[in-house]
């Protein structure tokens, strides 16, 4: 696992569309290695700017440990992520972690995460590029 010296607020929240979570789109090459990626924001002011910039009807819900819980543990062998207080669906660079050190500093009550992962938004795609070492 990639290893960032950069931290964030541990997220909070998540936005759903409908009952549904959403996160970014990933390049369809890499996308059958991430079985799942959502937003999560750590406040309201955070998923206030991301909704400001989305044409989505989008709603926060709270990021509970046992979401988090229940989809590593269904989805153990593939990666799963959240992405840490997104200005937008386009943003050029976006910040994540996996759904195991959320669920970790959501039970330790931390207010930091240490960030694991830098994804890139291709604009030609229109989707974000895992790191290389990731798949």
């Amino acid at each position: 696992m990639p290893t960032l010296s950069e931290t964030a607020a541990t997220p909070r929240y998540l936005l759903l569309e409908g009952n549904t979570p959403i996160g970014p789109a990933l390049m369809p090459e890499q996308s059958e290695n991430c079985c799942l990626t959502v937003y999560g924001f750590s406040a309201k002011g955070a998923y206030d700017r991301f909704l400001a910039n989305s044409e989505r009807e989008l709603r926060p819900y709270p990021l509970v440990k046992r979401y988090l819980q229940q989809q590593s543990a269904e989805h153990d062998s593939q990666l799963m992520l959240v992405v840490l207080d997104a200005n937008s669906p386009r943003q050029q660079s976006i910040m994540a972690v996996t759904m195991e050190s959320a669920f970790a500093a959501q039970s330790d009550d931390a207010a930091h995460i240490g960030v694991e992962y830098h994804l890139d938004f291709d604009s030609q795609s229109g989707a974000y590029r895992l790191p290389e070492s990731v798949t």
